[in-house]
């Protein structure tokens, strides 16, 4: 088993990106909270695969792990299976596949039940469902990228 198998082992959605944004390979559980099969996602834009009022944080979150070669985590929502759709907290990060020493772009939803920066999951599904927007604010002196949120009308 190489070391790509591991990242996508997981039960959470995970998957993994070639630097410009393209799924090379990921789980059952991204590929379902991407409401299509594995098949489909397979070659295509990680952001294309989700609502356009998603995709330019998606292009954000892999072109910061891409350029900074740091953690970024951005709260993404998902079209998710049938009509509903799915808030989680995903971290992009750079890594290297060992056997062919290509650099990929992990993508993998974090269990943040025991972390703070989960309340920007309710926070985010309140705000929509209110009509109102939240802004992003990242601060220069933080070494990850972070989400604060706030109102918009």
């Amino acid at each position: 088993m190489d070391a790509s198998d591991e990242l996508l082992r997981k039960h959470d959605p995970a998957a993994l990106l070639t630097l410009d944004g393209v799924i090379s390979d990921l789980n059952a559980a991204m590929a379902s909270v991407l409401g299509r099969p594995a098949e489909q996602c397979l070659g295509c834009r990680f952001g294309d695969l989700l609502p356009a009022s998603q995709q330019m944080s998606a292009e954000s979150l892999v072109g910061h792990a891409v350029r900074a070669k740091t953690v970024a985590m951005r709260v993404l929502d998902f079209p998710g299976p049938g009509r509903a759709s799915v808030a989680c907290l995903i971290e992009a990060r750079q890594v290297k596949d060992a056997a062919t020493g290509e650099h990929l772009v992990w993508v993998h939803s974090l269990d943040a039940r025991n972390d703070l920066t989960s309340l920007l999951i309710p926070f985010r599904m309140a705000t929509t469902a209110g009509d109102l927007g939240l802004w992003m604010y990242s601060s220069p002196s933080l070494t990850a990228s972070a989400e604060t949120p706030g109102l918009s009308g």
